[in-house]
């Protein structure tokens, strides 16, 4: 089975500061961390290997610096990584972004999973997410609680 898991770095919200007049995020001197879902996925993804074989590739788009990301997952178990990293993508959008991970997701094929990672567009299926991952793991019966 090979699963493929992408990854984005969030700003530490701990640290996060907003500049009063224009609301814009402050980056400068902010860390970056792995977005917690992506995390959850990572860790479902390696669960999932260790129960039934196989392998997992994390990638994620981003400057050179990303590539601290990825070598944090590969600690944790994932057996490759790969950055999408390139000036073009600079200032890249959502639908940039996606389009660009989604044909990487594609030339890394096959694969037979691709763990949804929550999004604040997302956050109404966690419940539903939570029971299925429960279901895998533990049994029906866990599932319901």
């Amino acid at each position: 089975m090979h699963t493929i898991v992408a990854i984005k770095q969030v700003p530490d919200i701990t640290n996060v500061r907003i500049d009063p007049e224009t609301g814009a995020l402050i980056r400068e001197g902010v860390p970056a961390v792995i977005n917690p879902y992506d995390r959850h996925a990572l860790e479902m993804a390696v669960r999932l290997k260790e129960r039934f074989g196989g392998t997992v590739t994390v990638l994620t788009m981003g400057p050179p610096k990303a590539a601290e990301a990825l070598v944090e997952c590969v600690e944790q178990g994932a057996d490759r990584a790969i950055l999408l990293c390139d000036r073009k993508f600079g200032g890249a959008d959502t639908l940039a972004t996606s389009y660009v991970i989604a044909r990487a997701i594609e030339a890394v094929s096959p694969h037979d999973r691709l763990p949804r990672q929550h999004t604040a567009r997302h956050w109404h299926l966690r419940r539903f997410h939570e029971r299925r991952c429960a279901a895998l793991f533990h049994g029906p019966r866990d599932a319901e609680a």
